[in-house]
Formats: structure tokens, C-alpha cells, sequence
């Protein structure tokens, strides 16, 4: 499938404000300990936190409603902290479903950060 479907209010309040709470407590990596250079290229180093198995789960519970194919899939969840310039270029996850959930309480367009696909 090649499209892109966007559904606001995806998880419940209790569950965001858990996952900004732990997204807050270490241990943290950052891009350039994992990523290749072709994704990085010249961008500030963007933070990243594996999300425990707990949350994975839970996350997974709740978008499976949204996304019955969740339920065959083996799924992974992820933090990322995206400091003033940091960006992530072209690339292709190489996954049949792959899902961004913003957790920003308010967002100026003038700060960038656009979800682009094509």
C-alpha cells in the first residue's frame, strides 16, 4: 500500500503523557551513534529513545484498532527529540507500515518540521 492516511487524536491522553514522561529519563542515543551517513547528511543530531516493551505494547494495542494489520506485525516504538536543525532526509523504511505520531502540544509552522511524502 502506498498511501498515507492521517488520523488526529490517535492515543489516549493518559498513554501521551506516560510516553512524555519517559521520553524524559535516560538512557537517550542520539542519530550519529546508529544512523548512516546518507540519512544523517549535515543535520544536528536527533535523539532517540526505544520505547520499553510495556509501551510497545500498549502503543500497539490501541493503533491495532486503527490498523487491524498491526496485529500480524512485529512492531517496534520510538522516541525521537528533534532539536533546531535536525531533519531527516529521503529514505525509504523498507517496511510495509510505518507510522509517526506527533506528541507536540502546540506547533508554529514557522519551526519547519513537515511531514513530506511521495
Amino acid at each position: 500500500m502506498t498511501s498515507v492516511t492521517i488520523i488526529n487524536n490517535s492515543l489516549p491522553e493518559y498513554l501521551i503523557s506516560k510516553i512524555k514522561q519517559y521520553s524524559k529519563m535516560p538512557p537517550f542515543r542520539h542519530s550519529y551513534m546508529s544512523w548512516g551517513s546518507d540519512v544523517i547528511k549535515d543535520s544536528s543530531p536527533v535523539l532517540v529513545k526505544d520505547l520499553d516493551d510495556n509501551f510497545n505494547l500498549e502503543i500497539i494495542k490501541h493503533l491495532s484498532n486503527l490498523f487491524p494489520i498491526l496485529k500480524e506485525m512485529q512492531t517496534h516504538c520510538m522516541w525521537y527529540g528533534w532539536p533546531k536543525g535536525s531533519y531527516i532526509p529521503w529514505h525509504n523504511d523498507n517496511n510495509s507500515v510505518a507510522i509517526t505520531i506527533y506528541l507536540n502540544e502546540y506547533w508554529d509552522d514557522d519551526w519547519g518540521g513537515y511531514f513530506a511524502y511521495k
